[in-house]
């Protein structure tokens, strides 16, 4: 709808502009309409409280490993798989259920680089200094001359590369441009000129 505010001749604008006034009322663009910027919006909160369920299951199954007992060890081995199992699966999903498949397979890879590369990376350097003693250096009797590089190049390697990808998914994958929110009343000035006239109104948007 549009609401008449104010008409003028054309004398009144003045007799000096006159001849560069355009002649057709569509010639003068209405005021653009200013639209909001986008808002993004975080969806990864599942993801981290997956993530610290993950780590809390395999710290307890750690403690259980290495407490005496006929079950309890089993019972750990078991709660560090499931821990493990849902550090993978846990932020996958969580992307999943927001409609983003492509993320959720980019999230499942990072996870599983952040493990192979390490390891990928240890072993080969264990088998080109280590000539079979292992990435470990273990056997009976132990070698001499086996270096302890290749195991913490893995250890640091998935330590350092399972909190990065933790940064990358949970905060900066996780994140979709939000729904547009509803406005209400919005008022748009328009102005329009001819030969004659000149029409100022205001058009009201529900």
């Amino acid at each position: 709808m549009a609401i008449l505010a104010a008409a003028a001749p054309a004398r009144a604008l003045g007799t000096a502009g006159e001849a560069a006034r355009p002649t057709d009322p569509t010639a003068v663009p209405a005021l653009a309409e200013q639209k909001p910027a986008a808002e993004e919006r975080w969806y990864g909160a599942p993801a981290v409280m997956s993530e610290g369920a993950a780590l809390g299951l395999v710290i307890v199954g750690g403690v259980m490993t290495n407490q005496p007992g006929q079950s309890t060890p089993a019972l750990g081995k078991d709660l560090i798989a499931l821990g493990v199992t849902a550090w993978f699966l846990g932020p996958p999903v969580n992307h999943a259920a927001n409609r983003h498949a492509g993320r959720a397979l980019e999230s499942f890879g990072l996870r599983l680089a952040a493990f192979v590369v390490p390891l990928a990376a240890g072993f080969g350097l264990s088998a080109a200094m280590n000539h079979g003693g292992g990435l470990l250096c273990t056997g009976d009797p132990p070698p001499q001359d086996c270096s302890g590089l290749p195991a913490a190049v893995a250890v640091l390697g998935v330590l350092g590369g399972t909190v990065s990808v933790m940064v990358v998914d949970d905060w900066l994958l996780a994140r979709e441009e939000a729904a547009p929110r509803a406005n209400g009343l919005a008022l748009v000035p328009r102005l329009c000129v001819d030969r004659d006239e000149a029409v100022l109104s205001l058009a009201a948007r529900f």
